[in-house]
């Protein structure tokens, strides 16, 4: 009995394997596509945690980081909140948790999403905000370098968006 087990567990784990790259393909298709005509976004960083602003990441840098280098690949920009009521507008949500676990190490989860307004096909048609797109990474670092390492791994996830982006916004040839 207890060979089966291991037996299903190890199936299950090779199915992960081949299965993910494959709905990872399609997902990160649907996902950037999602991009497609959005002209600018609102910015935001979701609350961090006291530990890590003690250690001296601050939520506004990073706003400002993200900010600054969209404004560097000719991305439009929403500072105000009203980024929901703009045709071409949404959202990009950066969320960073990290857990201290000793006096010198952390380890964290970074993610960043585009949030939009999308609708729901049903008999009756239902707008809501839905997370359209999504890129995530995880990591660990001692406590004297996790601003930097959180700001880097947030660096590459912002590349990776802007170079979604610029996909799916390629001019039209004619």
């Amino acid at each position: 009995m207890l060979h089966t087990s291991y037996y299903h567990i190890v199936i299950l784990s090779l199915f992960q394997l081949i299965a993910a790259p494959a709905f990872s393909q399609i997902s990160d298709a649907i996902g950037s596509a999602s991009l497609s005509g959005l002209a600018c976004f609102k910015v935001t960083v979701g609350d961090l945690n006291p530990e890590l602003q003690r250690d001296g990441l601050k939520a506004e840098e990073l706003r400002s980081d993200f900010e600054r280098r969209l404004h560097a690949a000719e991305i439009g920009i929403l500072t105000q909140p009203v980024w929901i009521d703009t045709l071409g507008g949404a959202e990009l949500y950066v969320e960073v948790s990290a857990l201290k676990y000793s006096s010198t190490q952390y380890s964290y989860w970074i993610r960043a999403s585009v949030l939009q307004k999308v609708s729901l096909n049903r008999k009756i048609p239902r707008e809501t905000l839905g997370a359209t797109w999504s890129v995530s990474a995880m990591g660990v670092a001692g406590m004297s370098s996790i601003t930097d390492k959180i700001k880097e791994q947030a660096g590459t996830l912002l590349d990776r968006f802007i170079g979604d982006y610029i996909s799916a916004n390629k001019p039209i040839k004619r």
